[in-house]
């Protein structure tokens, strides 16, 4: 892999007195999506350092004719969301980074979101703080706002993951002070570096594409590291390219899918994905019922909304 650009760029105006700030995004043919995130962002961070993953959608002529500011690591098409990632982090450390703010191309910041964030965090070397994700098709509703990694019950021996706040809620119905949350993902999340040298990037081996992130913040949950929703923070997500929308198909077809999210590291890899969480994150006596419980859940989940679409 190589690393192209300047390797510590000029500050953009206004964020000289700051904390060093470096974007990290990993991508991989997804030049227009990368491009409005470069543009909602470029003046609020400090550097951004980008994975191109084996593009060949324009991205690498993107960046060198329209961002040359930028830092480009070069990937073979084999890193994933996860080893992108860690490569763009690893930019990030050797820029000299106070924080990364990890990015998904798909998200657009707001013009105030990184500072915000900053401003939540309070020159804080020990916490996390993400941001609120707004479905870019109605941005007065939630599409995230903070995870819980919690027993079903007291009683019952099944951890599972939820939203604290269901997609659809209006955005007027959360706090508007930071609220804790136990994961986070990659969209507008500043980490400290210090707990990058800390914990350790991402699991690149057990967990290449999904759930890396959930990973992460659950480690740092153990190690009783808070995790803060900052909601006057917002990006917006381009939902119908996350990987979570629904499109109407045939029974055959929504087998299909539903085998791809089990076993395809593309579409989900959850038979894998979940049983390398449960096994490192849920306590022992738990494991095979919050497997079995969160698989089937979620198998049952997209069965209905694709039957929902299909009805509809």
């Amino acid at each position: 892999m190589g690393m192209g650009t300047n390797s510590t760029p000029d500050e953009p105006s206004g964020v000289a007195s700051r904390p060093r700030v470096g974007a990290a995004i990993a991508v991989h043919n997804g030049r227009e999506y990368l491009r409005r995130c470069l543009d909602s962002g470029a003046e609020q961070w400090s550097v951004a350092v980008v994975l191109d993953d084996g593009s060949t959608d324009g991205t690498q002529e993107m960046l060198r004719e329209e961002y040359p500011d930028t830092i480009v690591v070069e990937g073979d098409g084999e890193q994933w969301w996860t080893g992108g990632t860690n490569r763009a982090l690893e930019g990030c450390i050797s820029a000299r980074c106070d924080y990364a703010l990890l990015l998904n191309p798909d998200v657009v910041l707001f013009p105030d979101t990184v500072e915000r964030l900053l401003e939540a965090a309070q020159g804080s070397r020990d916490a996390v703080f993400a941001s609120l994700v707004l479905d870019s098709k109605d941005t007065s509703k939630v599409w995230w706002a903070g995870s819980s990694w919690r027993r079903l019950a007291p009683w019952i021996p099944i951890m599972t993951s939820r939203y604290l706040y269901p997609a659809g809620t209006a955005v007027t119905e959360l706090p508007t002070d930071p609220f804790p949350t136990d994961e986070a993902h990659g969209r507008a999340v500043l980490v400290p570096m210090e707990l990058f040298e800390r914990f350790g990037l991402f699991d690149e081996k057990h967990l290449p594409h999904y759930g890396a992130d959930v990973d992460f913040s659950l480690r740092l949950r153990a190690a009783k590291v808070p995790i803060h929703v900052v909601p006057r923070a917002r990006v917006t997500l381009e939902v119908d390219n996350s990987g979570h929308s629904t499109q109407a198909s045939s029974l055959t077809d929504r087998v299909r899918s539903i085998w791809r999210y089990l076993t395809d590291q593309k579409s989900g890899d959850a038979a894998r994905v979940w049983w390398h969480i449960t096994r490192r994150h849920a306590p022992l006596g738990t494991r095979n019922f919050t497997y079995g419980f969160i698989l089937s859940l979620n198998v049952l989940r997209r069965l209905w909304l694709r039957r929902r679409v299909v009805k509809g």
